[in-house]
C-alpha cells in the first residue's frame, strides 16, 4: 500500500487529471483491495477517496480542494462483509 498511496503517486494522479480535461477519475488499487480515487468534481475541483481495507472495517476518507465537499463525501468506517471492494469489480478482477 506504500506504493500506491504514497504522497508521489497521488501527485502524478492529480497532475494526469489537471493537464488531461478529459479524464474524469484516475484509480489505483492493490491486491488488498485498497484503493486511492483521485476525481474531478462537478465545479472542476479534485477530490481524493482512499478505500483501506483494515481488521476492523473499510475505512474511506476524503480529501476535497473544495471543502464544501465534505458534507456530502464524508469520512466513514464501513464493516469489511458489506463495504465496497474494488476487487469485486469488473475491472478489478481484470487486473488480477
Amino acid at each position: 500500500m506504500r506504493t500506491w498511496g504514497s504522497k508521489r503517486s497521488s501527485t502524478i494522479i492529480q497532475e494526469l487529471l489537471q493537464n488531461n480535461a478529459e479524464f474524469k477519475a484516475v484509480y489505483s488499487g492493490d491486491t488488498s483491495g485498497n484503493l486511492v480515487m483521485t476525481r474531478r468534481m462537478p465545479d472542476g475541483s479534485l477530490s481524493r477517496r482512499y478505500v483501506r481495507r483494515q481488521a476492523d472495517g473499510v475505512h474511506i476518507t476524503w480529501k476535497h480542494s473544495n471543502i464544501a465537499y465534505y458534507s456530502e463525501f464524508s469520512d466513514t468506517v464501513e464493516p469489511l462483509d458489506t463495504a465496497y471492494d474494488p476487487r469485486q469489480t469488473p475491472s478489478g478482477t481484470r487486473t488480477r
